[in-house]
């Protein structure tokens, strides 16, 4: 497969046939990690167009454990009123306590900075049990008030980079980073938020969701 250099593969290489994907003349399937998102891209044309995705040659599968939090769409929503300078924000579900243990438990940290004529958005999803992290990395143009750019990665902090980045809200790159996803172009801020909550699930606090961790 003819990837770029972040090991993604652009679209207009890959056939879409009836839930199935195509380079070629060879199968090849979704990175289970933007599975989710490569669903919601694959019925949009204008979308699909200016992505480039991770596929592997193989077919496996991934089971994600429920997540408690706070979702990357929430602290993007509040990105978009900023009109200059940097502002760092915290996020996490206030009883988080109460779900250790019981599920995985991620805490959110988001820089958002503004020029004349952008919106830039960054963030991450610490996990309490694992040492990888979730990142995604928005541009709005201010002109259009669209998404000119949108992608999503994975990379591995450990407990010192953990504790550095609750107490300080720094950024800190990590090690293996791993991009899933890139849309370049011109889009609604709906469906980059669409985007970014299918990348990082957050569970939803049902009564049933709560009865069963009883």
């Amino acid at each position: 497969m003819k990837e770029d250099k972040d090991g993604l593969l652009p679209t207009n290489n890959v056939v879409a046939l009836d839930g199935r994907f195509y380079y070629g003349s060879e199968e090849i399937f979704v990175d289970p990690l933007c599975g989710d998102v490569v669903d919601y891209l694959t019925p949009k044309p204008a979308l699909w167009r200016g992505a480039r995705l991770r596929f592997t040659k193989d077919h496996y599968r991934m089971k994600r454990a429920p997540i408690i939090g706070v979702p990357f769409s929430r602290a993007f929503e509040e990105a978009k009123s900023i009109s200059s300078g940097l502002q760092k924000s915290m996020f996490e579900n206030p009883n988080w306590t109460n779900y250790q243990g019981k599920a995985v438990v991620a805490t959110m940290l988001a820089h958002t900075s503004a020029s004349r004529t952008a919106i830039e958005f960054q963030a991450w999803q610490f996990l309490d049990v694992s040492t990888e992290t979730f990142y995604v990395h928005a541009i709005i143009e201010k002109a259009s008030e669209r998404v000119i750019h949108l992608d999503g990665a994975t990379m591995i902090h450990s407990d010192e980079q953990h504790s550095e980045i609750r107490s300080f809200a720094r950024k800190l790159k990590g090690d293996g980073y791993t991009k899933h996803f890139r849309i370049d172009g011109e889009f609604d801020v709906s469906a980059a938020k669409d985007v970014m909550d299918l990348y990082f699930p957050i569970q939803a606090l049902t009564k049933e969701f709560l009865d069963a961790m009883q």
